[in-house]
């Protein structure tokens, strides 16, 4: 009876997969839902699997556009800034050229002097068109440069040579606009002041020093009477700008320096000879470093970069985007540059210094799988 039931007999031990058919044959509707709810486990099991992995998959993906658009940012960046520096380096070397023919060849000028250190001259030391400048921080011409000598250097030593330099004032005004503009003239006197005195322009100063202890500088700075006779003691040749390349050939980017009329500066500067080898002095112009970090290093674009910096071939921090209104004055009596920080990763040291292109490093807490 049991056997026609299809139930386990006495006479006969079944293995476990005999006692399963017999289960399925008598429960065929719950054999037949777990299979269904089997299936569906695994199938949406797998579905998960399958979501999981593509949202992973978009994850990073998402993570390399990032990544891509940030060093194409900065890639795009560095050219700028590589730019800029190239084009600051061909000024220099124009005004370098225009000095030394000036020295050499030129007739000396009947225009006046306008000298911000000599006590016993007849001349003036303010220009007469001084306007107001906001980036200077007091009054500017931009016609007329400005003179300084060194103590015991007498006007008539080197007034010659002043003269001589004198008529190529407007070239110097053309260099601080093509700093800015590349090659694009402005015309407007209005827009010219703007830019210069109130917006600012890649190059702070652009200055011829003398051997023989005069330094001109463009734009022309006003003084009171009383900075007028506190100048007195100034010797641009112990300046860091100065001493860079003096008797050196070449273009030479020096570490920063401070500035006591605008702030800190970075130097760019050659030395001038005449056609017999004989050293002359050295021309130069200076970029601001707040003006750099506004326009070079301020990644407005990419609001999760925290900071950047540019370094040197050393791998020393010349100027971080977060730092762009340090004072360094403490280090002006002393005529030195700035003692710069090298950037705080080996890696990137080691990589300057071994000339690579360039390249990135991760670090994360927990890096994605």
């Amino acid at each position: 009876k049991r056997f026609l039931r299809g139930e386990a007999v006495s006479a006969y031990s079944e293995n476990l997969w005999q006692q399963l058919a017999r289960w399925v044959n008598h429960h065929r509707e719950k054999t037949l839902f777990i299979l269904m709810l089997i299936f569906l486990i695994g199938a949406g099991g797998t579905i998960w699997t399958l979501y999981h992995r593509q949202m992973e998959l978009l994850i990073v993906k998402q993570r390399e556009e990032k990544i891509a658009r940030f060093l194409t940012v900065v890639a795009q960046r560095s050219q700028v800034i590589d730019s800029q520096f190239l084009k600051v380096e061909v000024l220099l070397k124009g005004l370098a050229a225009v000095a030394t023919y000036a020295l050499n060849y030129s007739q000396p000028s009947q225009e006046p002097i306008y000298l911000n250190n000599a006590l016993k001259v007849d001349n003036p030391f303010n220009p007469p068109d001084l306007v107001t400048s906001r980036v200077y921080g007091g009054k500017l011409s931009l016609t007329w440069p400005v003179w300084a000598i060194a103590p015991g250097v007498s006007l008539p030593q080197i007034q010659k040579k002043i003269k001589q330099w004198i008529p190529l004032r407007h070239y110097l005004k053309n260099i601080m606009l093509r700093s800015y503009t590349g090659g694009v003239p402005l015309k407007d006197p209005h827009e010219i002041h703007n830019q210069i005195a109130e917006t600012g322009v890649p190059l702070a100063w652009a200055h011829v020093t003398l051997e023989d202890g005069a330094i001109q500088y463009f734009p022309g700075k006003g003084f009171s009477i009383r900075e007028h006779k506190d100048n007195a003691k100034y010797d641009p040749r112990i300046r860091p700008f100065y001493t860079l390349s003096a008797r050196k050939i070449g273009v030479y980017w020096g570490n920063p320096y401070f500035d006591a009329l605008i702030g800190s500066l970075l130097p760019c500067t050659t030395s001038l000879y005449d056609s017999n080898n004989h050293f002359l002095g050295v021309a130069g112009v200076d970029m601001e470093f707040s003006y750099m970090v506004e326009s070079f290093l301020r990644l407005r674009s990419e609001p999760a970069i925290k900071e950047t910096f540019l370094l040197d071939d050393k791998g020393q921090i010349i100027l971080r985007s977060s730092k762009a209104k340090d004072n360094f004055g403490k280090q002006l009596a002393h005529n030195q540059s700035f003692k710069t920080p090298l950037f705080p990763n080996e890696k990137i040291i080691s990589a300057i210094k071994s000339k690579k292109i360039g390249g990135y490093e991760e670090k994360e807490t927990n890096p994605p799988k």
